[in-house]
């Protein structure tokens, strides 16, 4: 269900505009940056004194541009803006060939299940697959918080694939013979270690 506000306190605040907003038939509907005067647009609008606002939409904007964007607006924010750059490059190269011409409006959570299916099915490696999912994730929730969309499908509907689930049938297990090797040849602090992994059942990173 959705949530509903008190009417004592109707607005909610949108931090990346600066404005206040209510929302209407699931669209937001934004008043302005002063608390008072939104409240006021509020009340007449409720009264039937003013128009509802018309929200903007973008329904041309396509992924290339809107991929674009999203590169040209976040390389501020990026520690490291030559190597993320290409990263991106690559991993939104990978979604903008496998979907071309396609409007930013157009793409569901249904389309990117799909080709999360298709990413694997052409033998894409875990990481791959999650780095391209992750990056389509990153332009839709930037064009989301810039308003160049209303809102942002919920592709985290779509999880990330799980890499033990694929790689556990290639680990190999250790014999007991493997074991004893181990023990005969490692020195005093290493076999501390195995000892260790073994009795108490650590991890590498336990015994780090």
């Amino acid at each position: 269900m959705p949530r509903s506000r008190p009417a004592s306190n109707p607005l909610s605040y949108h931090k990346h505009t600066g404005q206040y907003y209510v929302t209407r038939e699931g669209k937001r509907v934004y008043l302005g940056a002063e608390r008072e005067k939104a409240m006021e647009k509020y009340h007449r609008m409720a009264l039937g004194l003013a128009d509802l606002p018309q929200p903007t939409r973008s329904v041309l904007l396509t992924a290339k541009e809107l991929a674009n964007r999203f590169v040209a607006a976040q390389q501020a924010n990026w520690r490291n803006p030559e190597q993320t750059l290409h990263n991106y490059r690559n991993w939104l190269g990978r979604f903008l060939k496998d979907h071309p011409a396609l409007r930013v409006s157009e793409f569901t959570v249904e389309m990117f299940a799909a080709w999360k299916i298709s990413l694997r099915k052409r033998g894409y490696s875990c990481e791959s697959i999650n780095n391209y999912l992750g990056a389509v994730r990153a332009i839709y929730r930037f064009a989301e918080d810039t308003e160049l969309i209303e809102r942002a499908p919920r592709f985290r509907r779509v999880k990330n694939e799980a890499y033990n689930a694929v790689r556990s049938k290639d680990k190999s297990l250790y014999t007991s013979k493997d074991i004893k090797a181990l023990l005969e040849n490692a020195d005093h602090q290493l076999r501390l270690m195995i000892l260790f992994g073994l009795n108490c059942g650590f991890g590498p990173k336990d015994l780090q």
